[in-house]
């Protein structure tokens, strides 16, 4: 069967270079435009009917009843999925499709993680739709290699590396443009951006610094954008350090437009992230391109991202370590550095070779 259109999916509304599947197939649709090599692209987001949305309100359920109601007659169309929902969908429709996996590790261990209470039906339900989309894929692609080793080492994964066709890295990239700073700091300046949670780290990334005071005799002011269940936590934390070490300063922002997130990470030095999970954190690739030198924990997707010993990986079972090692770093270097791998191995450029490779693929081994 010739293929005359492959179709680009997401079960999410189109906002724009977001992140998460909604942000990748919007990006997808950006950078690949709607023809390649005579076969035509299609993407297709969450339906904006009123009427589907309210009688499909789950997101699970509607991402299976809207592939159900635009694909089954379908011919001659091959799929790229962004999500598992639409890929069970197309599983039990018998369709040619390619899955992206951006979860944090697999779903029942990311709505653990994330605190989510799933009832025993639910928990068979989930498990089943990953196993169908996962076993039933031409290739099953994830945006790191340690997002990857993440899923398939996991207690909680639905099918073992050998029942799956594992496909090449596609890796995400961002759609950032430089932006005029918002100044410089005096200081030494750190940067963190993300949910006050758990999973995300922010305690962690604290206790780094904490540990660097003792040895960093130079002020340094942490830059902390978010909003979670730790927030009261870490703002007491900030401020006892702050009343306890006259080097220390930080600023704390509940939520940034992202243009201004962009401005506050060129006025930052490092930008730092210590998550628990982690597949391929979209905010580490913008700090990359506004040239922030990177320190990340060593978790999941995060190594990906060390391409050419640019990024100084943390430890969280010893800070004194990564202390050391932080001791001896060039910063200026290192913000150099990160701009250049990401537009030789995460720009938008980039993320267009390898999904181009992708299609090139699909269309001379079809059958």
């Amino acid at each position: 069967m010739k293929y005359k259109q492959i179709s680009f999916y997401a079960y999410r509304d189109n906002r724009g270079a977001t992140g998460g599947p909604g942000g990748v197939l919007y990006l997808q649709q950006k950078y690949l435009g709607c023809l390649y090599n005579g076969v035509k692209l299609r993407y297709v987001f969450r339906t904006r009917s009123k009427w589907f949305r309210k009688r499909f309100e789950k997101f699970f359920v509607g991402a299976v009843f809207q592939v159900l109601m635009k694909e089954t007659f379908r011919r001659k169309n091959y799929y790229i999925v962004n999500e598992i929902a639409s890929a069970y969908a197309l599983a039990l429709l018998h369709k040619p499709y390619s899955l992206i996996f951006h979860n944090q590790g697999p779903i029942m261990e990311e709505k653990t993680n994330f605190g989510e209470i799933i009832t025993k039906s639910q928990r068979w339900w989930l498990n089943h739709m990953e196993r169908t989309a996962f076993k039933n894929a031409k290739s099953v692609h994830f945006p790191a290699k340690g997002a990857e080793n993440m899923y398939f080492n996991s207690p909680f994964r639905t099918c073992s590396r050998d029942e799956v066709v594992v496909g090449t890295v596609l890796p995400n990239t961002v759609d950032v443009d430089p932006t005029a700073s918002i100044g410089h700091n005096k200081a030494l300046t750190f940067m963190s951006v993300g949910t006050l949670t758990a999973a995300k780290g922010q305690d962690q990334s604290i206790a780094f610094i904490k540990q660097l005071l003792n040895v960093y005799k130079k002020p340094i002011k942490y830059i902390v954008a978010g909003v979670g269940p730790l927030a009261k936590q870490l703002l007491a934390e900030y401020n006892e350090l702050k009343q306890n070490n006259p080097l220390f300063d930080f600023e704390y922002h509940a939520s940034l437009p992202h243009d201004e997130v962009l401005r506050y990470m060129q006025r930052a030095d490092i930008y730092i992230m210590l998550h628990r999970i982690s597949i391929f954190d979209m905010a580490t690739l913008e700090a990359m391109a506004m040239s922030c030198a990177i320190i990340l924990s060593n978790v999941g997707g995060n190594a990906d991202f060390n391409v050419e010993d640019n990024v100084l990986i943390v430890d969280c079972n010893n800070y004194a370590d990564a202390v050391d090692k932080f001791k001896n770093l060039d910063i200026e270097k290192l913000k150099k550095q990160n701009k250049r791998i990401f537009e030789e191995y995460f720009s938008p450029a980039n993320f267009k070779k390898v999904y181009l490779n992708l299609l090139q693929h699909i269309i001379s081994t079809q059958g």
